[in-house]
């Protein structure tokens, strides 16, 4: 005899022994473990794969930072530093770049320039991670 208890979510299972005295057995069936253990199963599943994504958007979201960081670095010290337009490579933390600079306009007493200098980080999964043109006037001649 099986008993249902909607009120309660019991399962119970009464068993007549030998001397027909009825005990009776709570828990589980077999196919209510294994239909708990797909559902839990297929929500870590689902948490797992949230992780994973948050993780790889932190990676480039750092590396896009450390992009940024270096353009500005390098566009700083050259920007100091006198001289005509230069065209510069390099790897800095892993991270090619390329700056050029093109010169616009000259000052006519020959002191100054006007230079547009364009920055190019790449890494080895974005070949153009992050792009900055920005222009400023340098000086030509040392003082």
């Amino acid at each position: 005899m099986i008993i249902y208890n909607l009120m309660n979510f019991q399962y119970k299972k009464s068993i007549l022994s030998d001397d027909n005295e009825q005990s009776i057995i709570n828990g589980f069936t077999l196919v209510e473990v294994l239909v708990a253990l797909v559902v839990s199963s297929l929500l870590i599943i689902i948490l797992l794969d949230g992780l994973i994504t948050a993780e790889m958007a932190a990676n480039r979201s750092d590396t896009k930072n450390r992009a940024i960081s270096i353009t500005f670095e390098k566009i700083n010290i050259l920007k100091n530093q006198a001289g005509v337009a230069a065209d510069l490579t390099g790897e800095t933390d892993g991270l090619n770049w390329q700056l050029k600079e093109r010169e616009i306009a000259t000052d006519p007493r020959g002191i100054y320039t006007l230079v547009e200098a364009e920055m190019t980080v790449s890494s080895k999964t974005a070949p153009k991670l992050f792009i900055r043109k920005k222009r400023y006037l340098k000086r030509l001649i040392n003082r």
